[in-house]
């Protein structure tokens, strides 16, 4: 015997023959009424120079389009629902994931294009707010080149002062070249008595972005009805992954004889004497 209606339920009929289906168009629209613009940079591994399938060391120069051993390849823009976002920290392979770690729905295509989405761990987001920064300092060596890279991408440097107490000004002493700072008046220059590069701390922005760390719900179906052949059909919904905030994304392995065609990139080395490599 069928439970009784309360007064504020609505009974739905549905004939012989029919079911009720997903409107699949509908849940991409709700994620992006309340999502966040997103770029997207598909990863691979980079093959350059590679002689063998299970090669684990690096095998070729710098050269541009490659981070930490994979190919980033911008793909497209995409909104996203984000849903949540504990706090912890993990090594990987990648190097240090930190910062906040966030569940994202996104939807099925990317925005206003009917090209699917579709993510794989290790893969980039920035935002597509490009005004949006984010606070870090550090202690950073002077380089003799007089051309310093931090452990981001600075867009604006907030403050700076280095080991004799002596502080400098963007526009005057140095200007942010590619993220990278570059001396172009006073600089810390060299400590006579261990004959390095001076230290200076620096307080700075940059933009933040994230990393695909797992795939919560990839393979998401659900059956809807074709309206043009009344067939009942399978459809890919929208999907689910794990982003971690980048901490120190500085695992590419230092050659200090390759070209630096892209030094943004290059990891930082070990001082050598006065001329050791950033």
């Amino acid at each position: 015997m069928p439970r009784p209606l309360s007064p504020n339920s609505i009974g739905l009929q549905v004939q012989d023959g029919l079911a009720i289906a997903f409107d699949v168009d509908a849940f991409d629209e709700a994620i992006r009424s309340q999502g966040v613009g997103m770029v997207h940079h598909v990863a691979m591994r980079c093959p350059v120079g590679m002689s063998d399938r299970f090669d684990s060391r690096r095998t070729h120069e710098d050269h541009s389009g490659c981070s930490n051993g994979f190919l980033y390849t911008a793909a497209g823009a995409i909104t996203c629902l984000f849903t949540g976002a504990p706090k912890n920290q993990d090594r990987t392979e990648l190097g240090l994931l930190d910062g906040s770690t966030c569940s994202v729905t996104s939807p099925r295509f990317y925005d206003n294009t009917t090209e699917e989405f579709h993510p794989v761990p290790f893969d980039r987001f920035f935002l597509s707010e490009e005004s949006i920064l984010v606070p870090h300092w550090q202690l950073v060596e002077a380089h003799i080149t007089g051309v310093d890279k931090l452990s981001f991408p600075a867009e604006k440097v907030i403050d700076l002062v280095d080991s004799t107490g002596r502080k400098y000004a963007a526009g005057k002493d140095f200007s942010l070249s590619n993220g990278l700072v570059k001396w172009i008046g006073a600089s810390p220059g060299m400590d006579p008595s261990t004959n390095k590069g001076r230290i200076y701390s620096i307080r700075y922005l940059y933009r933040p972005h994230w990393y695909v760390g797992t795939m919560s719900h990839q393979i998401r179906v659900a059956a809807v009805d074709n309206l043009l052949t009344g067939v009942r059909e399978s459809i890919r919904m929208p999907q689910a992954m794990v982003l971690h905030r980048e901490h120190v994304f500085l695992k590419e392995q230092n050659d200090p004889d390759a070209p630096q065609t892209d030094p943004s990139r290059q990891e930082m080395g070990p001082a050598v004497g006065s001329f050791g490599p950033r």
